[in-house]
């Protein structure tokens, strides 16, 4: 089989860079021909940026020709696409379908039905545009508080849809849990194409959690607003912390204004600020701690810390929201607080911390969870079974000499 894997790279690497790494590396690893195609966006911000943004993020023919050229030459049986925002754009998907090439694309966020892809504003869930165009975006702001950047996602978003690029030009979608499946199929992405495919990482030994003076608790992600980073720390402060730390792994915008909260707090010492660290340290952490914090304010859809922690035997404290509210089973496999509420948090993290037993538990649960649900050979059945119904839908090339306006490319 030969897979052509294409991907927008993140100016800052997170959690859907490495998802899509680890993909790669799984399927070359079992005999899988992969081609990546990894662009970046044009820019370092600013006012250039959101010009390139107006100008070719609905439809940009330099990547239609890229791709359509890629195709022709490689030959995949499958195009597979990650993040596609900003310089891929819908005109790749496109030029896959008008080369009669399997489609298939990960729902990493809900980039197309969203306009910042959050389902989030001022700090809440918002899902008024869920099915809709999203113009209230525009008004609202929702993309980098920029009218003019929120109006050009729209209109992404708008022509996606009159072009038909989801509902015919894509073959199969992966959604990383069941709650975002429904609401992609809510939005109108057809459910029949939508297949729920979590993420994983490769196998570990899960490493049996010591009692007595390990009190350490993980939070391992982007530092930004939705992750609710700030909340965790308010938290934090309410938790006796003797004898405890709170690790706070990662970068992002809010990293300076995090450490000055943190002080502000007179956290001291109690908190590590480690920014970026690699996989293999996250895992040396999770074996130092007694589990792992999600405290998110947005829906996520499947945030890799969550089967990091599952493998590693660590238990995952999580707010009760969107996805995280259904891969965490309260008091089996973790513990989960009301969402954005600080005092249950903190809760949360009192009662893990001070319960050897119950850490103990919830940490061989969570192991059993990943073994079960998680493993690299399970993830790699179920995308080849997303890859088989993908190939197997009816799709007919233009013929060379009939390519109209459209889907006109140099041969």
């Amino acid at each position: 089989m030969k897979v052509l894997v294409m991907h927008n790279e993140y100016r800052m690497a997170g959690g859907e860079d490495a998802v899509v790494a680890a993909e790669v590396r799984l399927l070359r690893e079992a005999g899988v021909e992969v081609l990546e195609h990894f662009v970046t966006n044009d820019g370092a911000g600013g006012f250039r940026e959101t010009v390139n943004l107006v100008r070719s993020s609905a439809w940009s023919w330099p990547a239609y020709r890229d791709v359509r050229r890629i195709c022709v030459e490689f030959r995949p049986d499958i195009a597979h696409v990650h993040n596609f925002w900003m310089a891929l754009s819908p005109s790749a998907h496109q030029a896959c379908h008008d080369e009669g090439i399997a489609t298939v694309q990960t729902l990493h966020n809900f980039r197309l039905i969203c306009a910042n892809a959050l389902l989030l504003r001022n700090g809440r869930i918002c899902e008024q545009c869920v099915g809709k165009t999203p113009w209230r975006g525009i008004a609202h702001r929702c993309y980098r508080n920029s009218a003019l950047a929120s109006a050009a996602v729209v209109r992404m978003l708008a022509a996606s849809r009159r072009r038909r690029i989801w509902t015919e030009k894509t073959d199969a979608f992966v959604a990383l849990s069941e709650s975002s499946r429904r609401r992609f199929a809510a939005a109108g992405i057809p459910a029949g194409k939508i297949f729920i495919k979590p993420n994983f990482v490769p196998a570990r030994i899960a490493r049996p959690l010591r009692s007595g003076s390990l009190r350490n608790l993980i939070y391992a992600g982007r530092l930004s607003p939705e992750k609710g980073v700030r909340l965790l720390l308010q938290a934090w402060a309410r938790v006796d912390r003797r004898r405890a730390k709170l690790i706070v792994a990662g970068t992002g915008p809010l990293a300076r204004e995090l450490r000055d909260f943190a002080a502000a707090l007179s956290l001291g010492d109690s908190v590590d600020f480690p920014g970026h660290i690699s996989p293999e340290r996250i895992e040396e952490l999770l074996a130092d701690s007694r589990g792992a914090i999600l405290p998110s304010l947005c829906l996520e859809n499947f945030p890799r810390m969550l089967v990091e922690a599952f493998a590693s035997g660590r238990g995952v404290i999580a707010a009760d929201i969107g996805a995280l509210g259904e891969l965490v089973e309260h008091c089996k496999t973790g513990l989960l607080f009301r969402a954005g509420d600080a005092e249950s948090l903190a809760f949360a993290m009192e009662t893990i911390l001070r319960d050897d037993s119950l850490a103990s538990r919830l940490g061989e649960a969570a192991a059993q969870e990943y073994a079960e649900k998680y493993t690299p050979s399970r993830n790699l059945k179920t995308l080849f079974e997303i890859y088989e119904f993908a190939r197997r839908r009816p799709r007919d090339p233009i013929p060379p000499g009939e390519e109209s306006e459209l889907t006109a490319v140099c041969r």
